[in-house]
């Protein structure tokens, strides 16, 4: 990097050309270090240009001067990413088509293509076209399959393995690292799920409503609430096809029952 010059409207000048953003300083391709000062408490950032087009370091700073993150360009694309905490911990490293996250206190979260319980049991994981979603004990609870249905059309087939979600759900909806909060998909399943045990059982599927509602998850809490009030709409005469979350058309939903005890 070399010596900062601060941007102004004055002498800079950004232009979309295509897909890249070009900056020009006094009318010229900028080549050099710019920086951007945030609003008061905001952090900065200093960020490599050559001919007008991010190339090198694009860095990101907290408001007391460490760095938040730091990310490398080549030619405007980005080629890896570092993201650190404000106590100093790594956060996440991306890489290509790898990538980690890190809890708080230093803890691996994510290993490249799983996600980790806090005791470093898998609980998510990416294999070819399945994500597989496991208990803390390690037996697999959902599974999904994109799959191609038709001449270019795919979907996405989930399969519900209920005598383990029966014994999970709590730790499975849980979302373990809420400083990830953006990392946190999986309480979209939840609806799915629900709806099925609704259609066999619907006393079953209250009693699991009133245990979720009482979360401490918010998004499962919220989903939960949800779902309870369309049980609720559907008691008072509301007509509905397909139960209390009718699945999007391009998911196929099946519910495997191995075991009935709840």
């Amino acid at each position: 990097m070399s010596k900062p010059i601060i941007f102004n409207d004055v002498d800079f000048h950004f232009r979309d050309v295509g897909s890249l953003s070009y900056l020009k300083y006094k009318g010229e391709p900028f080549c050099g270090t710019l920086q951007i000062n945030g609003d008061s408490g905001k952090g900065y950032e200093l960020i490599d240009y050559h001919n007008g087009v991010l190339h090198g370091h694009r860095l990101t700073f907290y408001p007391d001067g460490n760095v938040l993150a730091d990310k490398r360009y080549d030619q405007a694309h980005c080629i890896s990413q570092k993201e650190w905490y404000s106590n100093g911990q790594p956060k996440k490293e991306r890489y290509a088509a790898t990538e980690y996250f890190w809890d708080t206190d230093g803890t691996l979260v994510k290993d490249n293509l799983r996600w980790l319980y806090k005791s470093g049991q898998p609980l998510e994981e990416q294999v070819h076209n399945q994500i597989l979603y496991f208990s803390l004990q390690g037996e697999l609870a959902v599974k999904m399959v994109h799959t191609k249905s038709a001449p270019n059309r795919y979907c996405n087939v989930f399969y519900y393995y209920d005598h383990v979600l029966r014994k999970c759900f709590e730790e499975l909806f849980t979302n373990h690292y809420p400083q990830l909060d953006e990392q946190f998909p999986r309480q979209q399943l939840l609806p799915d799920w629900l709806n099925a045990v609704y259609l066999e059982n619907q006393e079953l599927a209250k009693s699991l409503l009133d245990t979720l509602i009482n979360h401490p998850t918010q998004q499962t809490r919220e989903t939960a609430a949800r779902l309870k009030n369309n049980v609720l709409n559907l008691e008072i005469g509301e007509k509905r096809d397909g139960g209390i979350h009718p699945p999007h058309p391009n998911h196929i939903i099946v519910k495997l029952n191995f075991d009935t005890r709840f």
